[in-house]
């Protein structure tokens, strides 16, 4: 029983996490954009950096249980962090993209580095790779569907209305 509940217990987050994203999803479509905290250009960049602020509070969360700094990995999340800012920077919002990229980088590396110094490695074979990626697939496609529904209803009547010859 106990054993069932303790591997339980990932399954139970990744849900939590998806129940969260889809909330915010939803919350994205029906809150105007004029009662956003930031200027966002359309619901589209709001969802974006919606999803990003969420990635990055997961980041900070693994960066704080870990407890560990690596300038190895500190410098090449913040050189990574860079590039991304100037290479958006002319889009308004580079430097959120750019702490988010610092941040999640370094993130990533730690928990790579904790859990293989505790033999707990990702299994990386085919066969649990291609499953795992067809469960993300499932998972994103109505996600997708959702997003393009949304890119039409905002965008193909401004198009048609504002078509000249």
């Amino acid at each position: 029983m106990r054993a069932i509940k303790k591997q339980s217990i990932p399954c139970l987050k990744i849900i939590a996490f998806l129940a969260i994203f889809s909330l915010m999803y939803a919350i994205n479509f029906v809150l105007p954009l004029e009662k956003s905290l930031l200027p966002f250009f359309n619901i589209n960049n709001r969802a974006w950096h919606w999803c990003e602020f969420l990635i990055l509070g997961l980041a900070i969360f693994y960066i704080f249980k870990i407890k560990n700094i690596a300038f190895k990995d500190v410098s090449i999340s913040v050189v990574l962090g860079l590039i991304v800012y100037f290479s958006q920077s002319n889009m308004g919002y580079g430097y959120i993209s750019s702490i988010v990229t610092t941040v999640c980088y370094y993130s990533a590396c730690q928990i790579l580095r904790h859990y293989s110094q505790q033999d707990k490695f990702f299994d990386l074979g085919v066969k649990n790779t291609a499953k795992s990626f067809f469960k993300g697939v499932l998972y994103a496609i109505p996600f997708a569907l959702i997003n393009i529904l949304a890119i039409y209803f905002t965008y193909a009547n401004q198009q048609i209305y504002n078509f000249k010859m």
